[in-house]
């Protein structure tokens, strides 16, 4: 089995690519940042190179689109190898996130991945999973990857004597990584192709969660800002506004990210 990983820059492609060569199996990485400025002969020889592999993981994302090459990989490049894999019929593993079920999303992140998951639902050979938070932990601590560095970053400004949050915040059912990254390897192996899962981890948790016990481990002191925009009292436009945020100011707007049904692992 030839795995080809999209991506792998990121926290899940880093941790993914890592993952399978200690399980032996034989990975190649391949980064898409310059992809959106090459000509077509170019992009048509790297499309070609990366569907000469068993099975292709696309974990390639812009988090935070703001230029027309971060929303042609969000959008738009999971359709373009999808319609050239039709020459191949390789299994494609497109990584999206359970922010597109979620109607209250309306960030340009959650909207973008929406987009170019839409195109390619119908075609052959694609699997997609869509993630929620996702964290790393290492003797019970959490690690400084992926979203949660933010909150490592505050919780490090020594000149603070101590650190508001917003409570509740989002509220989430986390996923571990060492779980996801089973998950996937045995989703390269599985027959079963053309599926939508929609992942959760076992456990539900709030920003305010996450951000006390990483800040008990670091012995840092902290209060809640309780603030709630959820009633009906509010008004809607500010409601819209904070949805559209992609940064923390939407977590003023408590946003459920677990009333779904999804796939606990």
């Amino acid at each position: 089995m030839r795995v080809c990983v999209l991506g792998y820059s990121g926290f899940l492609g880093l941790n993914l690519v890592n993952h399978l060569k200690k399980k032996n199996i034989k990975t190649v990485k391949v980064n898409l940042r310059k992809f959106y400025f090459l000509g077509n002969d170019h992009r048509d020889k790297i499309l070609k190179f990366i569907l000469s592999f068993d099975v292709i993981i696309n974990c390639a994302s812009s988090l935070q689109p703001k230029n027309e090459s971060d929303f042609f990989l969000n959008e738009s490049f999971p359709e373009l190898i999808a319609k050239k894999n039709l020459e191949y019929n390789k299994r494609i593993i497109h990584i999206s996130t359970i922010n597109v079920l979620i109607k209250e999303r309306l960030d340009i992140y959650s909207i973008s991945k929406k987009i170019g998951e839409n195109k390619i639902k119908n075609k052959k050979n694609i699997t997609i999973i869509r993630l929620p938070l996702i964290f790393k932990k290492i003797n019970k601590q959490y690690v400084p990857q992926g979203n949660l560095i933010k909150l490592f970053k505050y919780l490090d400004l020594i000149y603070f004597p101590f650190y508001p949050m917003i409570f509740p915040g989002h509220k989430y059912s986390p996923l571990n990584i060492s779980n996801l990254l089973d998950f996937l390897e045995k989703k390269i192996f599985s027959k079963k192709i053309n599926r939508i899962y929609n992942l959760q981890g076992r456990e539900k948790k709030t920003l305010w969660d996450i951000f006390y016990d990483i800040a008990k481990r670091k012995k840092k002191i902290v209060f809640k800002i309780r603030i709630n925009l959820n009633k009906k009292s509010v008004p809607i436009f500010i409601k819209n506004f904070l949805k559209k945020r992609n940064n923390f100011l939407q977590q003023l707007f408590s946003i459920n990210h677990s009333k779904k049904f999804f796939y606990k692992i």
